[in-house]
């Protein structure tokens, strides 16, 4: 997956496949509570949904304040805070 995101540097990478890995989990949970989980036409609308979903999360374009935030976030850890 990481070459396929190649565009995105180290620290953006890792924080949208935390929020895709996130996101993925939650949705899998709300899902298995369901009388109808993981069967029949809402189980395809519901993993069609969750594919499109998060390929999107993970080839947004980034924008100016969060590779500000990044650059802040380092800047901080380096000094040791």
């Amino acid at each position: 997956m990481r070459s396929r995101l190649s565009d995105l540097d180290d620290g953006i990478f890792l924080l949208r496949l935390d929020g895709a890995l996130r996101y993925l989990a939650a949705s899998m949970v709300h899902q298995a509570r369901r009388a109808d989980a993981f069967r029949g036409p809402q189980a395809d609308m519901f993993f069609n949904n969750l594919a499109d979903t998060l390929v999107g999360l993970l080839s947004a374009p980034v924008s100016d304040k969060t590779r500000e935030s990044v650059r802040e976030r380092r800047k901080v850890k380096r000094r040791g805070g």
